[in-house]
């Protein structure tokens, strides 16, 4: 291995290739809640802005539904939602992040709730 070298190789995740809309589930303290994704393009930045929406399972009714946005980044060998403002905040729930150790699929990405509360997230390309 080269300085300046990394250990990606060309099938390699990049944020371009998670645009798009993602659905799945994610557990708080609530309890699994459905989660829906849609990942923009990336902008100079190179981070894509995300709209994270939540909303109730059959297997937790009592789950709120609601949304904010959130930009998504390439760090480190990482990707990182990183929370940035409510669009529709039910009364008692708090904005988190999301952590993806590695590279995900072009399918499916899960990984971490970044939230003392919560576990983990999973979302497949729909």
């Amino acid at each position: 291995r080269t300085s300046g070298s990394s250990d990606s190789g060309p099938s390699d995740v990049t944020v371009a290739d998670l645009a798009g809309d993602w659905e799945g589930s994610y557990t708080c303290g609530q309890g699994e809640t459905g989660l829906k994704l849609t990942i923009g393009q990336p902008d100079s930045t190179g981070s894509a802005e995300t709209t994270f929406t939540f909303f109730p399972l059959a297997t937790n009714g009592s789950a709120a539904s609601g949304s904010y946005a959130m930009r998504l980044g390439d760090s480190g060998g990482q990707f990182k939602f990183t929370q940035d403002h409510w669009i529709d905040q039910p009364q008692g729930y708090e904005m988190v992040d999301l952590l993806v150790q590695g590279s995900p699929s072009k399918d499916r990405i899960s990984g971490k709730v970044v939230d003392p509360a919560c576990t983990t997230f999973t979302v497949s390309r729909k």
